[in-house]
């Protein structure tokens, strides 16, 4: 017999005698502790219990109970009590089948089923995939193109716009970096620049107008990338190189801010800031990428501190409280929530300065014991003061 024969042919057994101790339950409720019952209670706990019997007529009784069980009969012979227990137990059991004669096709096993349900997974995800391709091929199909012609047309307005509006460049891209990253991504460069000027352009045309701008392909815009792109007068050369021409923007100096930078730059640029550090003798970069200012820290910190010395003895007290499960470190998200609900004044975008100032190890994910009790003791922040990321005797930063 194959494996699925063997385990369909236990199933049957199975189901059978549970069938025959539901059988047995029912009788012995019936008979309500004698050895005896009604054949029309007999037949209906054969129905409950799902047992075949053959038939479901009293009057038919002889056919299916052996006379040596029937304990009573009627005036007409028909059989009007059984003793239940050995009816029970003359009950036969269903036959196995040889090998090939399993009648009907065989249910699937378990494993079979689990390897039916893996293929059918496979075969969905195939589909999905070939149909989200598929859409997106027609969608790209159906996608307006931008023309040369019309993003020319449309970038003129649009730096029309700002040199009408902006008497220098730098503040209009402070206005529209919310966020003082230094950097705009295209959906906050495409909501502001159409909120400003209500000029609507349409998506297509200004996803190309910033493809053209970024120049080093990081899916940004710096401010060298926009300026090029507020002063160039054919947009579609603006690819060629980062040089700019503000001339005609106020006072700014072209030369010191924008002649030098090029692709190579900008990359050593961020992978400073990455890194932490000073540049220079005093650029910050945890303080740019978070937003906040160093002094907007230090009113946090102070406040900070003063509200968690009130409320703990020690900082390591308030450590142990935030480390629920004793890792030895917190994390990022945990220590956010734990500060936002001892000081309910402290902006989030602060607590994140914060986190990112004490992080000296730079794993950005978790911080130490060391890391948040240097933060807590410390008196003041930054030069003279507490400042993990500041070049140490003797070492020269990265």
């Amino acid at each position: 017999m194959s494996e699925n024969e063997i385990i369909n042919e236990a199933r049957i057994r199975l189901a059978h005698n549970k069938q025959r101790q539901k059988l047995k339950a029912l009788l012995a409720t019936a008979a309500n502790g004698g050895s005896v019952v009604q054949t029309k209670d007999l037949l209906l706990a054969c129905r409950i219990a799902k047992l075949d019997i053959g038939t479901d007529n009293e009057n038919e009784a002889d056919r299916f109970v052996h006379p040596n069980h029937i304990a009573q009969r009627d005036c007409y012979g028909s059989p009007r009590a059984v003793a239940w227990k050995g009816f029970q137990q003359s009950l036969a059991y269903p036959e196995l089948h040889g090998p090939g004669q399993f009648p009907g096709q065989l249910p699937l096993t378990r494993a079979q089923k689990h390897q039916y349900a893996e293929y059918q997974r496979a075969i969905d995800a195939k589909n999905h995939a070939a149909e989200a391709e598929a859409r997106g091929a027609a969608a790209e199909a159906l996608a307006p193109t931008a023309s040369d012609e019309d993003v020319r047309k449309w970038h003129k307005l649009l730096k029309r716009a700002l040199e009408t509006r902006f008497a220098e460049l730098r503040r209009a891209f402070r206005l529209i970096d919310e966020d003082n990253s230094g950097d705009c991504d295209r959906e906050e460069l495409k909501g502001m620049l159409n909120a400003m000027f209500n000029l609507n352009i349409p998506d297509h045309i200004m996803d190309r107008i910033i493809d053209l701008a970024d120049f080093d392909g990081d899916g940004s815009i710096n401010f060298a990338e926009f300026a090029r792109m507020a002063t160039e007068d054919d947009v579609t050369n603006m690819k060629k190189t980062l040089q700019a021409d503000v001339s005609s923007w106020g006072n700014e100096d072209p030369i010191a801010k924008l002649a030098e930078l090029d692709k190579a730059k900008l990359a050593a640029q961020k992978r400073m800031a990455s890194g932490g550090g000073y540049e220079e003798g005093g650029y910050h970069p945890k303080l740019r990428k978070t937003g906040p200012g160093l002094d907007a820290m230090r009113r946090a910190h102070k406040t900070l501190k003063r509200a968690i010395e009130n409320k703990y003895h020690t900082a390591e007290e308030a450590f142990k409280i935030i480390d629920a499960d004793g890792s030895g470190t917190l994390r990022r998200a945990e220590l956010r929530r734990f500060l936002q609900r001892m000081v309910k004044t402290i902006p989030d975008r602060v607590i994140t300065g914060l986190i990112d100032f004490c992080d000296d190890d730079g794993d950005g994910k978790t911080l130490s014991k060391e890391e948040f009790v240097k933060l807590m003791t410390a008196n003041y922040l930054g030069a003279g003061g507490f400042d993990p990321n500041a070049p140490q005797k003797g070492k020269t930063s990265a």
